[in-house]
């Protein structure tokens, strides 16, 4: 799966509230903040492509690739 947002701008990710802990490879391509069991929202920091990784509570993650691209203005 993967997420394309341009830079400065944020999305949300929904979650299903089985997700005990969010991880971002690249804090500097991106930010994620948890809202919730329900939603995560995802920031487009700088340019680049980064990871987030979902770790569920009964084990196991789900990687997200994440591309930040710059706004076509």
């Amino acid at each position: 799966r993967t997420i394309t947002l341009e830079k400065d701008t944020a999305t949300a990710l929904p979650l299903d509230g089985k997700i005990g802990e969010i991880f971002i490879s690249n804090p500097e391509i991106a930010d994620v903040q948890n809202h919730g069991p329900s939603t995560a929202y995802l920031y487009g920091k700088r340019q680049g492509t980064t990871t987030v990784f979902l770790q569920k509570k009964a084990g196991g993650s789900e990687p997200i690739s994440v591309v930040v691209t710059h706004p076509f203005t």
